[in-house]
C-alpha cells in the first residue's frame, strides 16, 4: 500500500503556507498517477497558489513496484554520514525473509536516481547491465568531447526511445543513443558475473559499476 500524509510548506518566495502530498511509501500499482509523477519529475515540485513559483521538496521515500518486484528507497543523508548501505538495509526485516523472494531493492540517495532507476524497472530493463554501459558510454563521450566536463549520466526513456543524458558543468544537457545491442552482448557474456558481483548488494550505482568494469573487462 502506499502511505502518505498532508504538510504545511512554506514557499520561500513569498512566505505563503500551504498544503502539499508527502509521500513516505508509494505503490505504483495503487496509485498510477503518483508513479507518473515521480517518472515525469513531477512528484518533488510543488507550485505555491499564491505566487505561482515552483518549489522543490526533497524528502525520503519508499517506491514499490509490484508488478516489476522492485522496490527503491531514497535516503537523505543530510548529515553527509559515511555511506552505508548495508545498514540501511538492516532495517527492512522483510530482506532476510522469503516474503518478497524475487524482488529487487535498491537504495539511492537522490531524486534523480530514483526517477533513473524506476523508469529502468518501468522498461523491464536491468539497472545494473545498464550501470555498466553508462562507464563505456562516460569513457567515449570524454573522448570525444574533452573540452566538456561532465558531472553525471543518466538513462532516459522518452515513448520508448531510450537514450543516455549527461550533465555537464557549462549547464548544458548532452545525450547519446542507447545502444541496445551493447545491452544484449552484455546481458549475454556476463550475466552470471553480474550475478555474483551484484548478490547482497543494495546500491547499484557507478563505483559498483566501476569496479566491476576494471575486475571483468580490463583483464
Amino acid at each position: 500500500m502506499s502511505n502518505h500524509k498532508i504538510v504545511a510548506l512554506e514557499c520561500p518566495a513569498c512566505k505563503t503556507e500551504y498544503d502539499i502530498t508527502y509521500w513516505q511509501s508509494l505503490n505504483a500499482e495503487i496509485d498510477p498517477e503518483a508513479k507518473e509523477k515521480l517518472l515525469s519529475g513531477e512528484l518533488f515540485t510543488e507550485v505555491c497558489p499564491s505566487c505561482g513559483k515552483t518549489n522543490k521538496v526533497n524528502y525520503p521515500l519508499l517506491y514499490h513496484d509490484m508488478k516489476q518486484k522492485v522496490m527503491i528507497n531514497l535516503v537523505l543523508d543530510k548529515e553527509k554520514t559515511e555511506w552505508n548501505p548495508r545498514g540501511i538495509a538492516s532495517d527492512f526485516s522483510f530482506l532476510s525473509s522469503n516474503v518478497l523472494d524475487g524482488y529487487r531493492f535498491r537504495i539511492v540517495r537522490s531524486q534523480n536516481t530514483l526517477r533513473e532507476k524506476a523508469k529502468i524497472f518501468n522498461c523491464c530493463m536491468d539497472d545494473r547491465i545498464i550501470e555498466i554501459m553508462k562507464c563505456f558510454h562516460w569513457k567515449h563521450f570524454i573522448d570525444e568531447n574533452q573540452s566538456v566536463a561532465l558531472n553525471d549520466i543518466y538513462f532516459n526513456d522518452y515513448n520508448s526511445l531510450f537514450i543516455f543524458e549527461f550533465l555537464a558543468d557549462d549547464n548544458k544537457l548532452y545525450t547519446m543513443k542507447f545502444n541496445m545491442d551493447m545491452y544484449k552482448l552484455i546481458s549475454n557474456e556476463v550475466l552470471h558475473a553480474i550475478e555474483y558481483e551484484s548478490k547482497d548488494n543494495y546500491s547499484i550505482d557507478k563505483e559498483w559499476a566501476h569496479s566491476f568494469v576494471e575486475k571483468y573487462f580490463k583483464q
